[in-house]
């Protein structure tokens, strides 16, 4: 069997679910679980209770983690109030106090003014921005649309519901200059969009995860709703 050394890897996406919602996971169950997986760090989403919108709440996660955490944890904030898609965060004060990129993750700015802005004022401070691309108009079904929602008489969403999203912020971020990363890619027309916008000069990045390659839709048939994901 083969052995590899490798540099300690960071996972830009991870969920320490601390504070508000522990009885999920928290962050020495996720940074322990890290550390096993020859990780050095994990960049924590912000959609805890509450939400992670104010300097405080970076304070407090890099507070919590410093006593918590079994490898380093870098924090994200929430590009608008709450996460609700309305009003804007203090981008400067929130990466004065220690938020390395910006994210709704588990919500889409749905308002693309409002993401544009986003992205202005973040291009303006070379800050990072990570979209939770989802079209909530096209959102609507229990799994992948496909052969196996039918057969199952599911509701499917269409790959569209990522790619149109995905396409649009890509066009935002080309016309503002702000750094933007998609989270968990799962579509091809996502692909085909990050291909051209990097070919295009546009600093875009992307993540997928293990589930997008490694399964299809037909899982839901073996698992039932523990197959369940989003992206489907």
């Amino acid at each position: 069997m083969p052995v590899y050394t490798l540099p300690l890897l960071i996972d830009t996406h991870c969920h320490l679910r601390e504070p508000g919602f522990t009885h999920k996971d928290d962050i020495a169950g996720v940074t322990a679980a890290a550390e096993a997986g020859g990780y050095g760090a994990v960049t924590a989403m912000p959609n805890t209770n509450p939400v992670i919108d104010t300097p405080e709440a970076v304070a407090d996660l890099i507070t919590r983690s410093a006593e918590k955490a079994s490898c380093r944890v870098l924090p994200t904030a929430a590009i608008t109030r709450g996460q609700k898609g309305k009003d804007l965060c203090d981008f400067s004060a929130l990466a004065e106090a220690g938020a390395v990129a910006f994210t709704d993750d588990g919500h889409p700015v749905s308002d693309a003014s409002v993401m544009r802005e986003a992205m202005r004022q973040c291009a303006a401070l070379d800050l990072l921005i990570i979209s939770h691309c989802e079209e909530l108009a096209l959102a609507h079904g229990a799994m992948n649309a496909g052969e196996t929602a039918r057969r199952l008489g599911y509701a499917g969403i269409p790959d569209s519901a990522e790619s149109v999203m995905v396409a649009r912020d890509i066009l935002l971020a080309a016309e503002t200059g702000c750094r933007l990363h998609i989270a968990h890619v799962s579509t091809a027309g996502s692909i085909a969009a990050i291909r051209a916008g990097k070919s295009a000069g546009v600093r875009v990045t992307a993540e997928t995860c293990p589930h997008y390659f490694a399964f299809t839709e037909e899982e839901v048939i073996r698992a039932g709703t523990n197959a369940k994901m989003n992206p489907p």
